[in-house]
């Protein structure tokens, strides 16, 4: 008479279940690696961007003398905010300048133009400068408005002096990137 095998299993059983094992995590690792190098590529752009940005506003901006309003838009060449680069310090004149033209995001068609002047056309901006205590200018479209929906988000900070009630003092400056989300 023939034996029963019960509890046993036979070992073709085991090398389909492994190589289907095998295969699954071959796919889903691929899977996984394929969107993180997308999600890589896409912050690292953002990145570089938001790095390049705040060295333009680290300049002194061409011509230096943008902050003068006699000096139409049409000839600010690119948008700086230092008197001079080896002083490093901010000048609130440019500060103020820039937020006429970066003041109301939602409803100001000059916004976009200068953000695309800026080289921004996938990204919107934020800029703040501040001190230990407390932000002593913001313009831009912070991610942080009601209403906005924040996809990615890139910041970059320098530092600098500024003078603040006529006293010199150290600040940063933060410039954000980011992306809205338009699915929710």
């Amino acid at each position: 008479m023939g034996r029963a095998r019960k509890g046993q299993y036979f070992s073709f059983d085991a090398i389909i279940a492994s190589i289907i094992f095998i295969i699954a995590i071959s796919v889903l690792s691929s899977y996984w690696f394929g969107v993180r190098s997308v999600m890589d590529s896409r912050s690292e752009n953002m990145y570089n961007e938001v790095i390049r940005i705040s060295d333009m506003l680290m300049s002194e901006g061409t011509p230096a003398n943008w902050n003068d309003v006699t000096i139409p838009y049409q000839g600010i060449q690119q948008f700086g905010l230092l008197a001079n680069k080896s002083t490093y310090e901010v000048l609130e004149a440019k500060a103020n300048r820039l937020n006429t033209f970066l003041n109301d995001p939602q409803t100001d068609p000059q916004y976009n133009a200068t953000r695309k002047r800026m080289g921004l056309d996938k990204y919107q901006i934020y800029l703040a400068i501040g001190n230990n205590t407390n932000t002593i200018y913001y313009t831009g479209y912070d991610p942080g408005t009601p209403g906005a929906k924040p996809a990615n988000i890139a910041t970059a900070t320098r530092t600098a002096h500024m003078k603040v009630s006529g006293k010199d003092t150290l600040v940063t400056v933060k410039v954000v990137l980011w992306t809205e989300n338009f699915d929710n």
